[in-house]
């Protein structure tokens, strides 16, 4: 059924990556899941492009839920994201109760046709740079 979700569900726990007394942060974790919206944040614009170029239409939705130990209290967590230019759609929201932060993360392209134009590279360039600042926020934890 290629109309139906892929879901991928998973369960991990994060060693300490280290044991300093007082506030410490961390972005959020990639690696355990497809990880496809960090994977395209890294594609590069071709400014220099003259060209039409094959484009893809595509929908990547990513869900997290990050608990962190009792006694621990986020501070400090990245702001919600949205980001719209052409056929280009990004969104992030952070979501914290208690000592549980869940972030959704959106990225839907819709092309109109299955070229892009050298014109395109900017809003590439526009998304990717929204994106890479978007997976750099980290939450910032205290006792």
């Amino acid at each position: 059924d290629l109309v139906a979700l892929w879901v991928l569900t998973s369960t991990f726990e994060l060693d300490p990556l280290f044991n300093f007394p007082g506030p410490s942060a961390m972005t959020i974790p990639v690696g355990i899941a497809p990880g496809n919206i960090k994977w395209i944040s890294m594609a590069r614009a071709n400014l220099k492009n003259k060209f039409p170029e094959s484009c893809m239409t595509t929908r990547h939705i990513e869900n997290t839920e990050l608990v962190v130990p009792k006694g621990m209290v986020m501070q400090a967590v990245p702001k919600n994201v949205s980001f719209q230019r052409g056929a280009l759609h990004y969104k992030a929201s952070y979501t914290r109760k208690a000592n549980t932060l869940n972030v959704r993360r959106e990225l839907l392209i819709q092309r109109a046709q299955r070229f892009c134009l050298p014109s395109d590279e900017k809003d590439w360039l526009a998304l990717t740079q929204v994106m890479k600042q978007d997976l750099r926020g980290q939450i910032f934890c205290g006792e």
